[in-house]
């Protein structure tokens, strides 16, 4: 190959991409002055176009076979997504039927921390008498509670409800 038959070629390729990118005009009307004024300039455009059609079908194939995967990828996404917000939504439902809940605990029974960790307790309309190990009795009466400590100087009796 000379090197004009080389030139000629980069130049059709040139004008090739020159006007698949929304060319003017000028641009279209220059292109075809260029490809009259010589038969090889002509057949090197053709030639360009050629290898083009020639490229196109492989990869119109490949995006096609392609897409399919593509769209099973894209609907796991979506279904992820969905999959996402459903669990984000659940824990959020979640929590606020365990704040309720606890509301309504609390309502009920303002002191039920205290009553679970208190020694001895009472609840509600019950009256309880406790022997200590020392001995000792103590009458709960309804909704309270207390803590026993004993020590070797003797025992403590911390009255947590009254």
């Amino acid at each position: 190959m000379t090197p004009t038959e080389t030139q000629i070629r980069e130049q059709a390729r040139d004008w090739f991409i020159a006007l698949r990118d929304n060319p003017s005009s000028a641009q279209r009307a220059a292109c075809d002055q260029w490809r009259q004024s010589n038969p090889a300039h002509d057949d090197a455009y053709r030639a360009v176009e050629a290898v083009w059609q020639a490229t196109a079908a492989p990869g119109k194939r490949l995006a096609e076979k392609e897409s399919a995967v593509l769209a099973v990828y894209l609907t796991a996404i979506k279904q992820e997504k969905r999959h996402q917000r459903a669990r984000r939504w659940l824990i959020s439902a979640s929590a606020c039927c365990a704040l309720v809940l606890a509301g309504i605990l609390w309502l009920e029974n303002p002191y039920w921390i205290q009553n679970a960790t208190a020694s001895h307790s009472a609840s509600k309309g019950e009256r309880r008498d406790v022997t200590l190990a020392d001995g000792s009795r103590v009458l709960l009466d309804a909704d309270s509670a207390f803590n026993v400590e004993f020590t070797p100087q003797g025992r403590r009796v911390h009255l947590l409800l009254w």
